[in-house]
């Protein structure tokens, strides 16, 4: 017999009571909020049980009484299994499609713990340069504590749509994975370390869309821009490689980076030595602004996202913290520091 179809996660907003026996025949009766497999062998399942009590419960289930349970759950996407942290999907009340009220912002934008860097990257310069397609991309149903994000299927996370692939609604609740226990809740993935009282939830819903078109969070490591920026209907991108010979400039590169800018094409730009991947936020005949989506919210984060922009100062360390960022580079730092840049037309 074939297992039931499931995401590999199941969420019981009401807790629901999981009575039968484990692998060995032990009985076992809990009432369960979240159930998430860990690992199948044969006809075995390997499960964690969140309680009501919040108690985390790891047993061995025959298949079959694992997956039909999973259906009577609301199904989730499936956990990034590298994820050290112990997480719950908690269900966020939404005001309306942004929780700050307005425009998604670049600097909505925070890494958590995944590392798709380029696509966080991607959504900060899609943010600054066209937050209305985002807008039109997401929809929040409050009523049913929903939302829709319509996107092209992508083959995968390092592959683009067909041009001509139809538009897809997909549908998911506002839970997210965040650390088990926590009040108030902490967010694991997008939005880790933002502040609670400022938490536009845009990113993190995309980034969950994402991860059910691609079969959990898992797949979003790795994951490229161009995969995005596909999925939301930008194919046309241009790839400019920096010389590093001193015989060679990149005087057509400025231009074009300046040109796109003034032009509001999203670009992203990517350094290999920190395996890192940042967006351009600004770009004129003196050099370049730089974003890190890893950076945090902090006392100075929004001088420099509002015209006061640290400035690199040569030091790798400066490099090392996204702490520093926005952070303005002379044109020569910048093709010194940085390997190449996407310029997405729309």
């Amino acid at each position: 017999m074939q297992p039931l179809p499931t995401t590999g996660v199941a969420r019981f907003p009401k807790v629901q009571q999981f009575k039968g026996k484990d692998s060995k025949g032990t009985p076992v009766d809990l009432m369960v909020q979240e159930i998430v497999i860990l690992g199948e062998a044969g006809d075995l399942v390997e499960v964690r049980f969140i309680t009501e009590q919040l108690m985390v419960k790891v047993i061995e289930l025959h298949h079959d009484a694992a997956y039909a349970f999973m259906q009577q759950g609301i199904p989730e996407p499936r956990l990034d299994p590298a994820t050290k942290t112990v997480c719950q999907y908690r269900s966020w009340p939404i005001p309306g499609p942004y929780s700050s009220g307005d425009a998604p912002h670049p600097w909505d934008v925070v890494q958590g713990a995944k590392n798709n860097c380029r696509v966080m990257s991607g959504l900060q310069v899609l943010a600054l340069c066209r937050p209305k397609l985002l807008m039109k991309a997401l929809t929040c149903d409050t009523a049913t504590g929903t939302c829709t994000i319509r996107l092209r299927r992508t083959p995968g996370p390092q592959q683009v749509a067909a041009t001509n692939a139809p538009f897809e609604k997909f549908t998911f609740s506002t839970a997210l994975p965040c650390v088990l226990g926590v009040n108030p809740p902490e967010l694991v993935y997008a939005g880790a370390g933002a502040l609670t009282k400022y938490l536009p939830l845009w990113p993190s819903f995309f980034e969950k869309a994402l991860a059910i078109m691609w079969g959990g969070y898992g797949a979003l490591t790795g994951a490229e821009e161009r995969s995005l920026m596909s999925a939301l209907g930008i194919h046309n991108v241009t790839t400019h490689h920096f010389a590093k010979d001193v015989e060679l400039d990149n005087t057509a590169v400025v231009m074009g980076m300046q040109t796109a800018f003034a032009a509001c094409l999203p670009m992203t730009t990517f350094i290999m030595g920190k395996q890192h991947n940042y967006g351009v936020v600004g770009a004129d005949a003196k050099g370049v602004i730089i974003c890190d989506p890893n950076s945090r919210p902090n006392q100075t984060y929004y001088d420099r996202w509002d015209g006061k922009p640290n400035v690199f100062n040569g030091q790798r360390a400066t490099l090392e913290s996204s702490a520093n960022f926005p952070m303005f580079f002379t044109w020569d730092q910048y093709f010194d520091t940085f390997m190449w840049v996407h310029i997405f037309q729309p």
